[in-house]
This record gives C-alpha cells, structure tokens and sequence, in this order.
C-alpha cells in the first residue's frame, strides 16, 4: 500500500476539489439541474480515485484508478465549459479552475507512466 497523502498529484487534486466548492455558486443564474453536482463530484473524484488506487495491492490494480481519476479530469473539463458558457463562473474563475485542472492532468499522466514503467 502506498501513502496516497505522499503523492503531489493526489494533494494538486484535493486542493482543486477544495477551492472549486468554496466557489462554486449553490444556485446558479439558470436552472441547470445537476451540474453544480456533477461539476463538484467529477472534481472530488479525481483524488478519491488515488486515493482507492493507492490502497490496492498490485501496481496493475493502481492503474486502473489512476486511469479513473484521468477521466474524472476529462470530465471535469467539461463541466468547466459549460459553467462558463452559461455564465455559472466567470471567465476569471474558469481560467483558475482551468489551469489547475490541466496541471493536475498533466501531473496524472507523468503519474501513469510512472507505475506502468514498474510493472514493466
């Protein structure tokens, strides 16, 4: 088992997760059913997929999660346009939230190559 806590990317993508519910408005400007919840969820659950992955036994089973949690910032992605699209964050905000979140995909992919080269 590894110390999920020890890993740059996974406290890179709590952090994100963080800051993004301290801004993120309950209500937003237009009725959009659901995406402050899936915009929230697919950012929390980019650190809670490390940090499941970091509890397994097998570099072959952390893979997977880390594979998840790539995902869930691709996910995110989306959600983020589309709240500034609809004027739920502004473009400020949206450039923030942007920049972590591609630092953090960037971090997740170094991660990647990083337990496939010691399962190799």
């Amino acid at each position: 088992m590894r110390d999920v806590n020890a890993l740059l990317v996974y406290q890179k993508a709590f952090d994100l997760a963080v800051q993004l519910a301290r801004v993120y408005p309950i209500r937003a400007p237009q009725n959009i059913p659901g995406l402050r919840a899936q915009t929230l969820k697919a950012a929390s659950s980019i650190s809670a997929n490390l940090s499941e992955g970091c509890g397994k036994e097998t570099d072959e089973e952390l893979l997977v999660y880390v594979d998840s949690a790539i995902g869930s910032t691709k996910e995110l992605q989306g959600h983020l346009k589309m709240s500034a699209e609809l004027g739920v964050l502004s473009r400020e905000q949206y450039d923030h939230f942007e920049a972590l979140r591609e630092e953090v995909m960037k971090m997740l992919f170094g991660y990647r190559k990083s337990v496939e080269r010691r399962i190799r």
